[in-house]
């Protein structure tokens, strides 16, 4: 394939070898917070690139498998939660589906035959044209909220107006004078995402990346997880989010209380308290019960949380518990069951463990293969693909912080007047975009003291 005419690069360039590595990266972040003022954005390094395609704005009504997508999406996040429990281990597991989801439809514009390799069908849509248009109209719908990342300040409350800011990077990493990039990868990754492109060499590149990483993280991800800098590429998408409850937790109100681990070890933890009234109901998966209560935030935006009975840990719930969980918390809003409900939520800052999970493996098990990228380069392979996952709930809110990584060489019976929701053994829960359905992030939490 002909190698991308890359501005401002004066002559042609030689091509590198045919293994040439290619990184595919998403961050995911939240915790933005109000500011008043805004200060200067750092200079995220490298030398900036132009594009040649104007960017498709497409909006959400015209996405024509959004509901798939979402669905989708939603088994990408269910796979890798299961995927971190394996080991039995009844360790905490994060995941950013909205990160996983926008990470690979960018990487899907790179993939050698995205039908052949389950990229289409992996992300909820028929062909390429239906995915390029859903998944823009995705983070279109997203940027709804969309906000000013350098004027993060994580001491500062959660904002009154949610903030959710999406973006993606593509730098191209190489050697002065050489380079073997696509100009229609390049192309498309800028017209359906809005693509900031770069260009440094191997010795720049790693600067650049935590750059970037650090500023549209607001600074809960310093650094980028990629390891090697060979010669090739790295996408990088960021999600970030943060917004405040709609009825805040007094901090007076929060003290030590018994929560119940795995092994029944019962143990002290910070628990936020408030009462309010709340979308709340009960439900059941096979012989599983569980209550599952729907927490507010001043728009927009939902936090899920589903309690299974006491001495069934979430994990081994059935697969299809958040899909039940969901419609039934739908149902129950729509028929306006809001009881008062006193509310007793562990305070968390939870991350993943240092490098964070491995996706290729996630993906591989849903008949995805996200490693052949011969449209983004002659020979491109995807030979790492990992997300890290940060989430703090706190009483003026909710802050998470996702970073994903791809490297290339039942009816629901109506609660009484007033409900006690207490939240004190292993929980699960789901943070949720109202208006499109998808999933922000999600957590199985077996241990509040992370």
């Amino acid at each position: 394939m002909t190698p991308s005419p890359l501005h401002p690069a004066a002559s042609p360039l030689p091509p590198l070898s045919r293994r040439t590595l290619i990184a595919l990266a998403a961050l995911t972040a939240g915790s933005l917070a109000a500011c008043s003022s805004k200060p200067p954005r750092p200079s995220i390094g490298g030398e900036q690139l132009i594009g040649s395609v104007a960017r498709t704005a497409v909006p959400v009504l015209r996405a024509p498998d959004l509901a798939s997508a979402v669905a989708a999406c939603d088994t990408l996040g269910a796979t890798a939660l299961s995927a971190q429990l394996a080991d039995g281990a009844h360790s905490n597991a994060l995941v950013s589906p909205a990160s996983l989801g926008l990470s690979l439809a960018a990487a899907a514009l790179g993939a050698t035959d995205p039908a052949a390799q389950g990229i289409n069908t992996g992300l909820g849509c028929a062909d390429e044209a239906t995915r390029n248009t859903t998944w823009s109209a995705i983070q279109n719908a997203l940027l709804a909220y969309d906000g000013d990342p350098s004027s993060f300040d994580l001491s500062a409350k959660a904002p009154e107006k949610p903030l959710l800011h999406v973006a993606y990077q593509l730098l191209v990493i190489a050697e002065e004078g050489q380079s073997t990039v696509n100009q229609d990868f390049i192309d498309g990754v800028g017209q359906w995402f809005s693509a900031d492109l770069r260009r440094s060499t191997p010795a720049q590149a790693r600067a650049v990346l935590d750059a970037w990483a650090k500023l549209h993280t607001g600074g809960l991800i310093e650094k980028s997880a990629i390891t090697r800098m060979d010669p090739g590429f790295v996408v990088q998408n960021a999600v970030l989010f943060a917004a405040r409850w709609k009825t805040m937790f007094e901090e007076s109100s929060t003290h030590d209380q018994d929560f119940t681990l795995p092994d029944g070890a019962v143990v002290q933890v910070p628990m936020m308290h408030q009462s309010a009234h709340m979308t709340c109901t009960m439900g059941s998966s096979g012989a599983s019960g569980w209550k599952v209560l729907r927490v507010p935030y001043s728009e927009g935006f939902a936090l899920d949380i589903i309690l299974p009975d006491a001495g069934t840990l979430p994990e081994s719930l059935p697969a299809d518990t958040w899909a039940r969980a969901t419609a039934l918390l739908d149902e129950a809003t729509s028929e306006g069951i809001e009881p008062d409900v006193k509310l007793a939520l562990p305070r968390i800052d939870v991350t993943t463990p240092g490098g964070g999970f491995d996706v290729l493996a996630v993906l591989a098990p849903l008949g995805i293969d996200a490693v052949p990228m011969g449209r983004a380069g002659e020979g491109c392979v995807t030979s790492e693909y990992r997300q890290q996952v940060r989430l703090l709930i706190q009483e003026d809110g909710a802050k998470a912080a996702a970073l994903s990584e791809q490297k290339g060489l039942a009816m629901a019976p109506a609660p009484g007047e007033t409900t006690d929701f207490i939240v004190d053994h292993p929980y699960a829960m789901r943070l949720r975009d109202l208006s499109t359905g998808l999933s922000l992030f999600e957590a199985i939490i077996n241990d509040p003291r992370g």
